[in-house]
C-alpha cells in the first residue's frame, strides 16, 4: 500500500513540475511574441523614415511573407503529415454543402491546403496592388 502512495506522490510531483514548466514556456512565448512585434514595428518605423510609409509597409509585409513561406515549405516537407485533414474535404455535390458560400469556403480551403505557396504569392500580389493603388496621404 505504501508503494502505491509513494507512486501517487511522485506522479503528483511530476505533474506539478510539468505544469510549472509549461507555464514558464507559455510565459516566455508570450514575451517573445511581444518582442518580435516590437522588432517588426521598429523596423517599419525606421523604414518609414527612409521611404514612403506604404513602401515601408510593403517591405515589412514582403519579409514576413518570405519567412512564412519558408516555414510553410519546411512544414510541408515533414514526413508522415497529411496533406489535408478529412474535415476540410469539399463535398462531392451541392446538396451536401448546404449554403453555396459554405461550399466556396471549403473549396478555397482545399485549394489553399493543396498549394499554400501559390496562395501566399496571390495574397502578396493582391496586397501589392492595393498598396500601390492607395492614394498617398499627408503623413507620408
Amino acid at each position: 500500500m505504501q508503494f502505491l502512495i509513494n507512486k501517487a506522490h511522485r506522479l503528483g510531483d511530476s505533474i506539478r513540475y510539468r505544469m510549472a514548466t509549461m507555464a514558464i514556456l507559455i510565459g516566455g512565448a508570450i514575451i517573445m511574441a511581444a518582442a518580435i512585434g516590437f522588432a517588426i514595428a521598429s523596423g517599419f518605423i525606421w523604414l518609414s523614415m527612409q521611404m514612403p510609409s506604404y513602401l515601408a509597409a510593403l517591405v515589412v509585409a514582403g519579409v514576413l511573407c518570405l519567412l512564412s513561406t519558408i516555414m510553410i515549405v519546411l512544414a510541408s516537407m515533414r514526413k508522415g503529415s497529411e496533406k489535408t485533414p478529412s474535415s476540410l474535404n469539399a463535398p462531392t455535390n451541392f446538396s451536401e454543402a448546404g449554403p453555396a458560400s459554405e461550399h466556396i469556403v471549403r473549396e478555397a480551403l482545399e485549394v489553399t491546403m493543396d498549394t499554400p505557396i501559390k496562395a501566399i504569392f496571390a495574397a502578396t500580389a493582391i496586397g501589392l496592388i492595393v498598396g500601390l493603388l492607395r492614394t498617398k496621404n499627408n503623413n507620408g
